[in-house]
């Protein structure tokens, strides 16, 4: 038998998310702060990519450029955030018209 416990979206958003992350349908969502570091995002990517997350997202909007990663390497987005499987596709300009 199978049991749940209901919560509200502001109690499960505040513990099963950090802030700047976002995790979907396998991809991860990283949204660079001026304090984050090239090493920590390394760190950070290589984490998600080792627990299975397929392609991990870099967003940085200061210099409004983002990464895809995946385990072949990291690339930057020529127009838009992409994946294969499942297929899903973020033109950088939707991205950075709501910041």
């Amino acid at each position: 038998m199978t049991s749940g416990t209901l919560a509200s979206v502001t109690e499960y958003s505040a513990k099963a998310y950090h802030p700047g992350r976002e995790y979907v349908d396998g991809v991860a969502i990283e949204v660079l702060s001026k304090d984050d570091s090239v090493v920590q995002m390394k760190r950070r990517v290589d984490d998600y990519l080792s627990f299975g997350v397929s392609y991990v997202w870099l967003i940085d909007p200061r210099e409004r450029r983002a990464w895809s990663c995946t385990g072949q390497g990291t690339v930057e987005a020529g127009g838009a955030l992409r994946t294969s499987s499942p297929e899903i596709r973020v033109p950088l300009a939707d991205i950075f018209s709501s910041l």
